[in-house]
């Protein structure tokens, strides 16, 4: 019997997260929360309507790949977003817009437009004034599509409730947050959403911002960490934010 108690051990196989951070096809529940940075996310809110025109809300920097701005035209007015080689523009239509980039489509408030790398924007209104909000972002490689609000199913992030990645592109991922249920959200990389009911609350440094219904929201610093939240059971937003976006939930 004494070879029962000579039997060498098996050396047990190292742990997944002792050697690296688990994709999300092998993670079995959600992330951990990114640690607080020291720098503040700088949330701005800014209204849908607005004088006709193209308004940058947040330009790229060290710290921002992708340029925030709203283009606007009033009912009988169009206007012409031009995007410069290796980039890619992204638009979401705040109201009812006519918008061409190749083909024209009508867009209906919620819908989505992806634009080739270098491709420019047109925009009309129709029947009233248009607006829309664009994310403009390194990428190539993309051609023309429209998403539209009532196919935003998208894909779901691992343990993670009331936000999906509904597409991703070299330049950008659009999300659709809420509507709940969710608890607070913990993001690093969204740079902009656009509340369509209800209103979301955001921690800024040590203050709190609500965005509501006919409002964005602009994330100046989307290398800080973001804590945001839906503010009632009918809230749902849209928004653009880097290809690396981490979400998880505290």
């Amino acid at each position: 019997m004494g070879f029962l108690f000579g039997r060498k051990k098996h050396a047990e196989k190292p742990s997944i997260l002792a050697e690296r951070r688990p994709s999300d096809d092998e993670r079995l529940g959600p992330p951990p929360a990114p640690a607080r940075t020291a720098n503040a996310p700088r949330v701005s809110v800014h209204p849908f309507a607005g004088a006709p025109g193209h308004l940058v809300l947040a330009e790229p920097g060290k710290s921002r790949a992708g340029e925030t701005s709203v283009l606007r035209v009033d009912a009988s007015g169009s206007a012409r977003h031009a995007t410069a080689p290796g980039l890619s523009a992204a638009a979401l239509a705040l109201t009812r817009a006519r918008v061409s980039s190749g083909a024209p489509a009508t867009l209906e408030t919620g819908d989505l437009l992806f634009a080739a790398s270098g491709a420019a924007l047109a925009i009309e209104g129709v029947g009233g004034p248009g607006a829309v909000l664009l994310d403009v972002a390194p990428g190539a490689g993309e051609e023309n599509a429209t998403v539209r609000r009532d196919e935003l199913a998208g894909r779901p992030f691992p343990g993670v409730t009331g936000i999906r990645a509904v597409r991703r592109t070299a330049g950008c991922v659009a999300v659709r947050l809420g509507p709940p249920p969710g608890a607070r959200w913990v993001l690093v990389g969204l740079r902009s959403f656009a509340v369509f009911y209800g209103k979301f609350s955001a921690v800024d440094g040590e203050e709190s911002v609500e965005v509501r219904a006919g409002e964005l929201a602009v994330i100046g610093d989307p290398t800080a960490t973001l804590y945001l939240s839906a503010g009632n059971d009918s809230a749902l937003a849209i928004g653009f934010a880097s290809p690396d976006l981490v979400v998880a939930l505290g």
